[in-house]
């Protein structure tokens, strides 16, 4: 069978100048030639007063944004027909930043997704939106049949509060469907005391977590792949780890990980 498709871009019809949304950087999984994609905004900067604004900061007549997460399915690719874009996370109000972490879609054929959310950019804070605190998130949502079930943060660092930041989240998934969430943190604790550290945690059916664990490397890591069912690998109880150590990003480590 042969079939063609074309997936448009979403439309930003709220810009200062309507336009179509490149969607970039995705995380992508087919599974019984169901197609299921997330993706970030990346455009050059639409608000005309920030865009301004950086340049003066920068120098530079451009910058793109990374502030809205979008994604579309299509139950089987071979009729080429996505759905209508669903935009699943926006920090568009004040500048800030989004950036797509893994997806896994379960045995009921539900989509799993995971970021990392920034509320705004500090630089232009004090001009545009003064005082509004600074949140970095880990955050959490599920999608049915393209609408959004559940959504929610599994992780936060509020201005005043916490320093501790997550990045680079990824999804483990064991044989028996048990779903974890394995991911980086740094900054500073409340004693004041600096925190680099890989953790994990699990998530529940339903939505509800586990408390945070920390994986005890020796080097944590700060950005990489794992063995993800995504890429063709099997479900497993070990995670397998490849990528860049703490500090020392010329370095490439590769790590196991057994999930008890």
């Amino acid at each position: 069978m042969e079939a063609k498709g074309k997936v448009p871009w979403p439309w930003g019809a709220d810009y200062d100048k309507p336009q179509p949304i490149r969607v970039c950087y995705p995380t992508v999984a087919l599974k019984d030639r169901a197609v299921h994609f997330c993706g970030v905004s990346d455009i050059l900067e639409p608000n005309a007063a920030w865009r301004a604004y950086k340049k003066e900061l920068t120098g530079q007549d451009w910058d793109y944004d990374f502030r809205r997460l979008f994604y579309t399915w299509v139950p089987d690719v071979r009729t080429g027909k996505f759905s209508t874009w669903v935009e699943i996370a926006s920090r568009e109000k004040t500048c800030g930043g989004i950036f797509p972490g893994d997806l896994w879609v379960s045995p009921d054929g539900a989509a799993h997704l995971v970021w990392t959310e920034r509320a705004l950019d500090e630089r232009l804070r004090k001009r545009f939106y003064p005082g509004l605190p600074q949140t970095h998130a880990l955050n959490y949502a599920v999608v049915r049949a393209g609408s959004v079930a559940d959504r929610h943060s599994l992780v936060v660092a509020r201005e005043g509060e916490s320093a501790v930041i997550p990045s680079c989240p990824r999804f483990q998934v064991t044989p028996d469907n048990r779903l974890f969430v394995f991911f980086f943190v740094s900054g500073t604790d409340a004693k004041g005391e600096s925190v680099a550290e890989n953790r994990v945690m699990e998530i529940y059916p339903g939505g509800s977590c586990s408390g945070q664990v920390k994986v005890p490397l020796r080097h944590p890591l700060t950005s990489y792949f794992t063995a993800t069912v995504r890429g063709g690998s099997p479900p497993s109880e070990t995670l397998e780890l490849l990528g860049h150590r703490q500090a020392t990003a010329s370095m490439v480590s590769y790590a196991r990980v057994r999930l008890a």
